[in-house]
């Protein structure tokens, strides 16, 4: 009989001058083997469960991104060539004052396409065409103002340089990365 756990041992008398041929123990290793396959099951699982975590929040550190990318170029029409990203940032968060969801537009669909089942916001992107909208709500906002914080405190460049324009194709740049990794996982 197969042993496989502690009180199969009970009882269990070992003939040691006895010898088991391999027809004999062929199907102890065949239940064996099941066993250890089922057993492996939960740890291949959990791979699988990590990488599409991994893509989940590769994917949703793009979006945020993306959003804060179209959120400040909008804000930056109105702001000036040398505006400065610190008040534009802060125009954006303003709007969350009055508005609960605000609509980002112009987002790059084709990336959104493929990152749109990963995410944890509803991103409306259509089937054809360049550009895709999306409602922020205030949790999103604030996630992606953060980040693109993070992104352009990166920078290492004083606040008195980092002009909208080039902390913006930075937030941009970063989200292609976070992007990539997503689909590359």
């Amino acid at each position: 009989r197969l042993v496989t756990r502690w009180e199969d041992v009970q009882g269990l008398q070992l003939a040691e001058d006895a010898e088991l041929l391999s027809e004999q123990v062929e199907p102890f290793r065949a239940q064996l083997t099941a066993l250890a396959e089922a057993e492996y099951q939960a740890y291949r699982a959990v791979q699988r469960v990590e990488r599409y975590n991994l893509k989940a929040a590769h994917a949703h550190a793009a979006f945020e991104l993306l959003v804060m990318h179209a959120l400040l170029r909008e804000r930056a029409k109105y702001a000036g060539d040398d505006a400065l990203f610190s008040a534009v940032i802060e125009d954006v968060r303003s709007l969350y004052k009055e508005r609960e969801v605000i609509r980002a537009i112009q987002l790059p669909a084709g990336v959104l396409r493929e990152l749109a089942p990963y995410l944890l916001f509803d991103a409306q992107v259509p089937q054809v065409g360049p550009d895709a909208s999306a409602p922020v709500p205030r949790v999103l906002a604030y996630a992606g103002i953060d980040a693109a914080r993070r992104v352009v405190d990166g920078a290492k460049i004083r606040k008195s340089q980092q002009y909208i324009d080039r902390m913006m194709a930075r937030i941009q740049r970063t989200a292609q990365e976070h992007a990539s990794k997503a689909l590359r996982l």
